[in-house]
């Protein structure tokens, strides 16, 4: 409507623009826009269900570079504000024009501004969508006299402030291969409205699709890939692709031992190595390539053919191994590629399961008595930097217990390490195994494997006496009493070993009580006697887990007289009593 008339007008037109905003997607959660919008033609093409609006707008302001109202973060811009009169004439804005002017301080940093208010040169410093508005208010006549206008001419702009578009990796690097599968990758993208337009500088070395998957590895040389943003291309992301002879290739074990059971990943880098700078450009992805596999000890390790090449953040392809027993292995991963034959090598070693064998979980003693405790398995010393091994056995209360290794000329077990642990008070806490390899330049990162046990020194409450009976092979043994009132039947012919087992007042049986003062009495001595009457012998026994508790034995002396005789055990001074 121009005049009281209706016109037709052809696009573009110099003083307005139409623009789509407020984009709502049916269904969906995206921020994708439902329709684009060409400005040249002013055609709408509909993208997804949803719902937008058509705006027609006066360019009362322009901003440059772009002459796009869709700006990034960190740079710098010129904003002019433009004044046309009813037929849309533009004004020159003369010096005693004023223009009153906002722009959010959270948003912009103004380094510039003419007095009249018409240019203005700001920086963009955060994301989000903000309005600028503008008015002019007054003229300033040659006296000086400030004259208002009547009706203020008002407009206001908004700018949608976008994080600056970057994309990763920095670049991209494949080998050379003719006629085989091409490599393709995903390029992520941050920043920017999230729409984009993607073109490659080079077809021939690169492609990309409209969604940023990168295909190359066909033929040799360079390409950029370039990523424009819809709303205001001439913002834009960058990244170099490479397609070049592969010439190095190394083994970066990252994990080098591994329980026995587990699988250990081998990270492969690939490189090319440029002839006259000496650079290598590591390759992006190399998982195409087919690789040979061979180890200098067959049962330490198995190979998994089923396992996926696949590349990482430092490698371009991988390898993956299986630990099946003890001992280490030499891995060789060699390539044979047009002419060009690679290999690189690495040491893995497999270790046992570490355990607590001795005790199992809970070691109970005396005051002042020694559990020998025995670790087993965990990691080896690491065969390449045998100096990085390293074990310990800490506690929570150094006061309270105290600890020494046993080293013994030759090991019980391979991969067994004991230490004696003496009650210094009572009490209760954890005691924490731990065993491994410092890292190192050939084991970055080594296994450290811990284990916990608990350590109790209690006061005994109660004791058990039951007899030794020698039972011939394939017999079944005398049936014990169930109650401690019951008689306990013993041969008047021959003496009986006697066997004593201590008490807490949880009824969890002692490991260890040598430390007790104990005496040895008999209610009669004519039918039974203890010829030493204050000490024991104290024998191991394995309790069926692996773990062993001492037990008292006493040997009762009989006269071959028949009858019924008590025994008592006492401790006339428990350790630590006053």
């Amino acid at each position: 409507m121009i005049r009281g008339r209706v016109t037709e007008m052809e696009f573009p037109l110099e003083h307005y623009m139409l623009e789509l905003q407020d984009h709502r997607v049916v269904c969906n959660e995206s921020s994708e826009k439902v329709a684009l919008l060409d400005e040249k033609t002013a055609m709408v093409t509909a993208i997804q269900l949803g719902q937008t609006n058509l705006i027609f707008v006066h360019k009362s302001f322009t901003v440059q570079p772009g002459g796009r109202w869709s700006l990034e973060v960190g740079q710098v811009y010129v904003i002019t504000v433009e004044v046309f009169d009813k037929s849309s004439t533009k004004v020159f804005v003369s010096d005693n024009i004023r223009i009153m002017y906002q722009f959010q301080r959270e948003y912009f940093e103004e380094q510039l501004t003419t007095v009249n208010g018409s240019y203005h040169v700001v920086k963009a410093l955060k994301d989000g969508v903000v309005v600028i508005n503008a008015s002019l208010t007054s003229i300033i006549h040659q006296n000086k006299d400030i004259q208002p206008i009547k009706f203020p001419v008002i407009h206001q702009q908004e700018v949608k402030i976008y994080f600056p578009i970057k994309l990763t990796p920095n670049f991209l690097a494949f080998p050379y291969h003719p006629m085989r599968m091409l490599y393709r990758y995903k390029v992520q993208v941050e920043g920017g409205s999230g729409n984009f337009t993607w073109t490659s500088s080079n077809e021939t070395v690169a492609m990309v699709t409209t969604k940023g998957v990168v295909t190359a590895g066909q033929a040799r040389g360079n390409s950029t890939v370039l990523a424009r943003d819809v709303q205001n291309p001439f913002r834009y992301g960058e990244m170099k692709i490479y397609v070049l002879k592969l010439n190095k290739m190394e083994l970066l074990p990252f994990h080098a031992d591994v329980e026995i059971g587990q699988l250990i990943e081998i990270p492969i880098a690939m490189y090319h190595i440029n002839k006259e700078t000496k650079e290598a450009i590591a390759f992006t992805d190399c998982s195409h390539l087919s690789l040979n596999l061979n180890m200098d000890k067959q049962g330490v390790f198995t190979l998994l053919k089923e396992g996926i090449q696949r590349p990482g953040p430092k490698h371009c392809s991988s390898t993956h191994i299986a630990a099946r027993s003890l001992g280490h292995t030499v891995l060789t991963v060699s390539i044979n590629e047009y002419e060009e034959y690679l290999e690189s090598s690495a040491t893995f070693a497999a270790y046992e399961p570490l355990k607590a064998v001795n005790p199992v979980e809970v070691a109970l003693v005396t005051w002042k008595s020694v559990k020998e405790m025995v670790f087993e398995g965990g990691p080896c010393p690491w065969i390449l930097e045998p100096s990085q091994f390293f074990l310990e056995l800490s506690m929570e209360k150094t006061e309270k217990i105290g600890i020494t290794q046993v080293w013994l000329p030759a090991k019980r077990k391979q991969n067994q390490y004991i230490y004696r642990v003496l009650c210094l008070d009572l009490g209760e806490q954890v005691l924490t195994f731990r065993i491994g390899n410092h890292p190192g330049i050939l084991n970055p990162s080594p296994a450290v494997e811990v284990v916990q046990v608990r350590f109790i020194c209690a006061h005994p409450v109660s004791m058990s006496v039951t007899p030794v009976y020698k039972v011939p092979a394939g017999a079944q043994p005398c049936p014990l009493p169930q109650h401690n009132k019951q008689l306990i039947p013993v041969s008047s012919l021959r003496d009986t070993v006697l066997e004593l087992a201590v008490f807490d007042e949880h009824r969890r049986k002692f490991d260890n009580f040598s430390s007790l003062m104990l005496e040895w009495k008999s209610s009669n001595a004519t039918l039974a006697h203890f010829e030493n009457y204050n000490s024991v012998e104290m024998v191991a026994k394995d309790d069926g887990s692996g773990q062993t508790r001492l037990h008292g034995h006493q040997v009762l002396k009989v006269h071959q007289i028949k009858g019924t005789v008590g025994n008592w055990i006492s401790n006339p001074r428990p350790p630590g009593a006053t």
